[in-house]
């Protein structure tokens, strides 16, 4: 039986991205603050399995900062200048600005039942009154 996907057969297949590549990525996108794994908050960086990370986490940001990070890293692949492919996505730009301020804001908070720190997470004294 023929398996049905959504690509024409003819279009060539992507190349899997490597560990070292994934890494980069999550490392880009600060996934490491999300991480529930004490080695890659530590280091700030990842250290343990990209491609676990990424499908776990990557939910958790923003379509448009997403969009932003795959453009640049596709762009880098194909030799384009940041400062042209800054332009081109300048929308998505803005929202992966707005998720690192988020994370940066997020900063000491409570981390939820799986013990990851989300940036939508309130201040313990936010809405308590004096």
């Amino acid at each position: 039986m023929t398996e049905i996907t959504a690509e024409p057969h003819d279009a060539p297949a992507a190349p899997r991205a490597s560990d070292a590549d994934l890494r980069r990525v999550a490392d880009f996108m600060r996934l490491w603050r999300l991480c529930d794994q004490t080695r890659c908050r530590r280091a700030r960086s990842c250290h343990g399995a990209p491609r676990a990370c990424l499908t776990r986490l990557s939910p958790l940001i923003p379509e448009k900062a997403r969009e932003f990070v795959v453009g640049l890293f596709m762009a880098r692949e194909c030799d384009r200048p940041f400062e042209e492919v800054e332009g081109l996505l300048w929308e998505e730009k803005q929202a992966f600005d707005a998720w690192l301020a988020a994370l940066e804001a997020a900063k000491g908070r409570p981390r939820n039942s799986e013990g990851d720190r989300h940036p939508e997470v309130p201040e313990r004294s936010e809405g308590l009154e004096g």
